[in-house]
């Protein structure tokens, strides 16, 4: 394996933040003169972004919203009818 193949495959690693120490130095030299790794990089990142932006939580039952809003303003109204002391 070629130099510039081992820093190909630790952009994943530096993209994801789980490069460090010595690789991550080692990588960011490297990046400072390769246009192909650094495209690749950004390919990466933009990648992880939409992946993040994809997924979704499970769905809350449909009555969720409004107990919530219920629970909250049922809160307000005791906490704010106690008095507090002088």
């Amino acid at each position: 394996m070629s130099v510039h193949e081992q820093f190909a495959e630790d952009l994943a690693l530096y993209a994801l933040g789980a490069l460090q120490g010595e690789e991550r130095v080692s990588l960011e030299k490297h990046l400072d003169g390769c246009a192909s790794c650094h495209r690749e990089l950004e390919q990466l990142r933009g990648d992880m972004a939409l992946m993040a932006l994809s997924t979704a939580g499970p769905v809350p039952p449909r009555r969720a919203r409004q107990r919530l809003i219920e629970a909250s303003s049922t809160i307000h109204r005791t906490s704010s009818s106690k008095v507090m002391p002088a």
